[in-house]
């Protein structure tokens, strides 16, 4: 896994997430073009995205499981996971967010790429267990004082 930790806004987390997810899109176009037609889906993903379907999975007419939930994004070829724990850090997104993890890395070694806005202590505090799949992996956290591309632009 590749993370990408930073406190500020508009550093281009998800910039360089999005720009992934183009290379693997192409690249996979480019060993199967007879799969033109084939699109990825759900390979960029926010965490709020996957604790959204996997409650939608609780509904009486759901056509899919919890597992199921899981299970998708655990076997994606590649995923980007954005805005780790942006919207909740308690015990249901935990235990959603550790199973993928632990599922892509430790069980099915596939590429995963995940930003958040958390430095490395936050996210240790808020899952020990997650923090040391990602060490095991590569962590890029930028300094506080990477200035808002997103700002500079509309000025």
């Amino acid at each position: 896994a590749i993370t990408v930790l930073s406190k500020a806004n508009g550093v281009g987390k998800t910039h360089l997430g999005v720009c992934l997810c183009r290379k693997y899109i192409h690249n996979f176009l480019y060993d199967n073009p007879d799969k033109l037609s084939y699109v990825h889906t759900d390979i960029f993903v926010t965490d709020a995205t996957i604790y959204r379907k996997v409650q939608e999975s609780y509904r009486d007419k759901s056509f899919q499981s919890e597992s199921d939930i899981i299970e998708r994004y655990a076997k994606k070829k590649f995923l980007v996971i954005d805005d780790l724990f942006s919207s909740r850090d308690n015990d249901f997104a935990r235990r959603i967010m550790l199973e993928i993890i632990n599922l892509r890395l430790d069980w099915y070694g596939l590429p995963t790429f995940i930003t958040s806005n958390l430095n490395r202590k936050e996210i240790r505090e808020i899952d020990t267990r997650i923090d040391s799949r990602l060490n095991n992996g590569i962590v890029i956290e930028l300094q506080n004082n990477t200035e808002d591309k997103r700002k500079a632009v509309k000025e």
